[in-house]
């Protein structure tokens, strides 16, 4: 007697997936964790996140920025340095910073931002009070 096909763990995923969890299944995970927030209010800079993301990678140093009415999310970056170690700066003057990891596509990188924000505004609801 051949006994039924069962579906592999991958295939039960998938097809969760497509057609929602199971009744009284636990809810999804979150696309992330906030780890810690450090609020710091300097400038452009809201405060600094740790994160865990679904897939185990935890990111620390996570900046968040509020201009112009607008909030987001950067991967941490660190100053450009000239071959004398001095900072590099742009014609304002300005610092310039760069990513050794980043998003592939604006899209990633904005709804990394919303989903920080997010959580950011679920644990912490007063943290972005009074951004602009």
């Amino acid at each position: 007697m051949k006994l039924p096909h069962r579906p592999s763990e991958p295939q039960l995923r998938r097809a969760e997936a497509l057609s929602g969890p199971r009744p009284g299944a636990a809810p999804p995970h979150p696309r992330l964790r906030l780890l810690d927030w450090r609020p710091i209010g300097k400038g452009a800079v809201i405060g600094r996140a740790r994160v865990l993301l679904r897939n185990g990678l935890e990111i620390s140093d996570i900046g968040l920025f509020a201009k112009d009415g607008r909030i987001w999310a950067h991967l941490p970056a660190q100053q450009q340095r000239d071959g004398n170690g001095r900072p590099i700066t742009d014609d304002r003057g300005k610092s310039k910073y760069v990513s050794s990891i980043r998003w592939s596509t604006k899209e990633l990188q904005d709804g990394f931002s919303r989903a920080l924000i997010d959580v950011l505004r679920e644990q912490f609801p007063d943290a972005l009070d009074g951004v602009r």
